[in-house]
């Protein structure tokens, strides 16, 4: 099984907390630990009742006992493959060094501390929330690049936002969703500044959206001057509609999102996603990226 730390095997949800995993995927690495642990607490917790109400152990009774620190050191280890927090590990191994074979009154104590390690590991299960995504947005929160390759080869710094924008909207979080849209965009008008030859010295973060897209159009008007011929309309073409687009995109969205004017629901925060999409991949087809 893949993932480890130090040999010991993670959960997924442990390994790589930020993932999507499968219910599949949860019980296939996780339904024999579940069972073994709460199995051996069961057979553990069975034991020591018959022990507490004898006046002195039988040699039977104290072979339990005695087993008792085996079967602990093997619930440990269970525990620890299960990602349970080592102060739980260490209240069990603590249990397993020095729990005493001898008194009625020390065998009920040992019962009592099992019952308060039971409950300190189903107190850190239930602590673990996971969220349900339909089949239907899986795919949003999966690994393989959403708008594509192309767009993911031209415009790589775009990749986290745009992976962020997925997850947001299979998770129902809508306006965040937009939000990065909006910083993936970002890096579509950096590509089309510098493919028209606008200077960028000021970093783009630091830009208003209107500034650089005035400045673009501004270049635009100087192909103009160009020769004639069919490379030059074409790029006149492109790069006109590209940044209408980008106009589009500050006017209707970017300007609401990032000064919290607007929110979303999940009819336009999947308009905006697939438009975002399918623009970025148009603009990764037709221009180089800076």
């Amino acid at each position: 099984m893949s993932g480890s730390t130090n040999g010991v095997v993670l959960p997924p949800w442990v390994r790589e907390s930020h993932k999507a995993w499968s219910l599949y995927d949860m019980l296939h690495f996780s339904a024999a630990m579940f069972l073994a642990i709460f199995n051996d607490l069961a057979r553990l917790a069975a034991r020591l009742p018959a022990v507490t109400r004898a006046v002195k152990p039988s040699t039977k009774q104290r072979q339990y006992l005695r087993a008792l620190t085996v079967d602990l050191k093997q619930l440990a280890k269970e525990c620890t493959d299960m990602g349970i927090s080592q102060p739980v590990v260490y209240q069990i191994l603590k249990l397993a060094s020095d729990h005493p074979v001898h008194t009625n009154e020390d065998c009920s104590a040992t019962l009592t501390r099992l019952g308060i390690i039971r409950e300190s590991i189903i107190g850190e299960l239930a602590s673990y929330k996971f969220y349900a995504i339909s089949p239907s947005l899986a795919y949003l929160t999966e690994n393989e690049p959403l708008f594509g390759g192309v767009v993911a080869d031209k415009f790589p710094d775009a990749s986290k936002d745009i992976a962020a924008s997925g997850r947001c909207l299979a998770l129902d979080e809508w306006t965040a969703c937009v939000f990065h849209c909006m910083r993936a965009l970002e890096q579509g008008l950096r590509a089309l500044a510098a493919y028209v030859g606008v200077d960028m010295s000021i970093a783009l973060e630091l830009e208003n959206w209107k500034n650089v897209i005035d400045r673009i159009e501004k270049e635009i008007r100087k192909l103009e001057d160009l020769p004639r011929g069919n490379l030059k309309t074409e790029k006149i073409r492109v790069c006109s509609e590209a940044a209408s687009q980008f106009r589009y995109f500050k006017d209707a969205w970017r300007n609401h999102v990032a000064h919290s004017r607007e929110s979303y629901d999940s009819r336009n925060a999947l308009a905006v996603w697939e438009h975002t999409r399918d623009f970025m991949r148009t603009l990764a087809e037709n221009i180089e990226a800076g």
